[in-house]
């Protein structure tokens, strides 16, 4: 039995009514509060136990956070039995009574917790499985700030397998660096603000260096998905709801791989590390890109073979970020330009001031600066088959014709959001790999939501294998078509 209370209508007001008799097989319940208006009878409900009460919802429809705005019927309720506990924007004092030993999932949107309040709640959770916390602290103080120099009391979340931190990167890293999560396989860090600054009562007092703060966050997600197993890593950009439950820009690295939780168990991992857009931050203290010259070229380890590109980035920055990927075998962009081209095309290699780029020799690959030296299967994707400009397509032919020329020649050119070709280009391409996939145009990065990118999976699951209909394959005309198609979509 659920009950979904609306106070303000009288239709809920009534089937509540008359749910009160039944509250005994009530096991699940979701409070929305549109006003906080508490009628009389709802203090019915005091002292009154729910013993078959798992999962509790409290919501009200202004996410604007206040002290001093509760239900105070609500904390009448008993929930002995109370496994799952969603908050949002509701007062401590109002589900303070419900923090239980027994919940194995908790989450809480909007709050003003100091950190050490939250800290000691959570070390009263023993059995929590799911954590998710999204702007639950104060602004960062310089007490604060001693919390994420030197921990005191690390609270130890022995069975946190999912954890989601939404908030400033201070606040994050001010939690993370308190927390023990040793067998957590799933980690989604969203950070809405990079502005590293502690205040004391409202007034700038010290700004800290981006590299301190971002150690607690890089040295959780090193240990969920280590850099040597890794399997596969994307940096997209998409939309999803921020503030206001407005859409806003956000880029995305995603990585999986194995997390080895004992030594006769080792899981599949996976983490979300999310930045907002400086130009919709409120305090655009620091560039995402520098956030990201720290991050990327940390995760993107020798041995990474997968890579997903979804977002514009120079020429400089992808051997920036990626030129120790050594190893790549795979790679996918969405929205190719021509700052991705020119740090493709070997000859350019050493252009933007890039001459560190890493010389690569043996295994048939020439020596020399280039980018991906070891690359066979390279997919690219369009929404609008116009996107593929001629000049664009020559310079795609340009470079991988030079990478073929230096013994870098791939196995697979799948290209997506074609639709006609002339023959002369078809020819072209057919020159730059042993297989050309040409797919019809599909929805992909112009509007695209963040999620989208995280569901494809790093094995041949992943939706790249899939087979599409009417796809144009040009290969050797000697081979077996069957065969060839069945190797094709093995790469993905």
């Amino acid at each position: 039995m659920m009950g979904i209370l609306h106070v303000n209508k009288p239709s809920a007001v009534e089937a509540f009514r008359v749910a009160l008799g039944h509250l005994n097989r009530i096991r699940s319940l979701d409070v929305f509060a549109e006003f906080y208006t508490n009628p009389k009878w709802f203090m019915k409900l005091k002292d009154q136990d729910l013993p078959e009460l798992k999962f509790l919802t409290l919501s009200k429809k202004d996410h604007h956070y206040r002290d001093d705005i509760y239900l105070p019927w609500i904390s009448k309720i008993g929930a002995p039995q109370l496994q799952g506990l969603d908050v949002q924007y509701f007062a401590f004092k109002s589900y303070q009574k419900f923090l239980l030993p027994s919940l194995t999932s908790l989450s809480i949107s909007g709050g003003r917790f100091p950190p050490l309040q939250l800290l000691s709640v959570l070390r009263d959770l023993p059995y929590l499985r799911q954590l998710s916390l999204t702007a639950v602290l104060r602004y960062s103080s310089l007490e604060d700030g001693r919390l994420l120099d030197s921990p005191k009391d690390i609270v130890h979340m022995a069975h946190v397998q999912h954890l989601s931190l939404r908030g400033t990167i201070l606040v994050t890293s001010i939690i993370l660096a308190n927390l023990s999560l040793p067998v957590v396989t799933d980690v989604e860090i969203i950070l809405e603000s990079l502005d590293c600054t502690l205040h004391e009562h409202f007034k700038q007092k010290n700004t800290l260096q981006l590299s301190q703060v971002l150690v607690p966050i890089m040295s959780l997600l090193s240990t969920i998905v280590p850099p040597t197993s890794v399997t596969k890593l994307a940096f997209t950009q998409g939309k999803r709801e921020g503030r206001r439950n407005q859409r806003y820009s956000y880029q995305d690295v995603v990585g999986w791989g194995m997390r080895t939780i004992s030594p006769m168990d080792e899981q599949s991992s996976r983490f979300l590390l999310s930045v907002l857009d400086s130009q919709y931050a409120l305090h655009p203290s620091r560039d995402a890109e520098e956030m990201l010259g720290v991050v990327l070229p940390t995760l993107a380890a020798v041995d990474l073979e997968y890579l997903q590109v979804g977002a514009h980035i120079t020429s400089a920055k992808w051997k920036e970020w990626f030129g120790q990927c050594n190893h790549v075998t795979r790679l996918s962009v969405t929205g190719p330009d021509d700052q991705f081209l020119d740090a493709l095309h070997p000859e350019k290699a050493g252009i933007d001031g890039s001459d560190d780029m890493p010389k690569v020799e043996g295994n048939n690959v020439g020596e020399g600066t280039m980018l991906f030296p070891r690359l066979k299967c390279l997919r690219l994707e369009e929404d609008s088959c116009e996107l593929y400009t001629r000049e664009l397509l020559d310079k795609l032919v340009s470079a991988l014709r030079s990478r073929k020329s230096e013994g870098c020649g791939l196995a697979n050119l799948d290209v997506r959001g074609v639709r006609e070709w002339s023959e002369d280009l078809r020819a072209s391409l057919k020159r730059t790999a042993e297989m050309v996939t040409l797919r019809p145009p599909a929805e992909v990065h112009a509007e695209k939501d963040i999620g989208e990118f995280e569901a494809e999976k790093p094995n041949g699951a992943d939706r790249g294998c899939q087979k599409h209909d009417k796809e144009d394959v040009v290969g050797d005309e000697s081979s077996d078509e069957e065969d060839d198609d069945d190797d094709r979509h093995s790469y993905w």
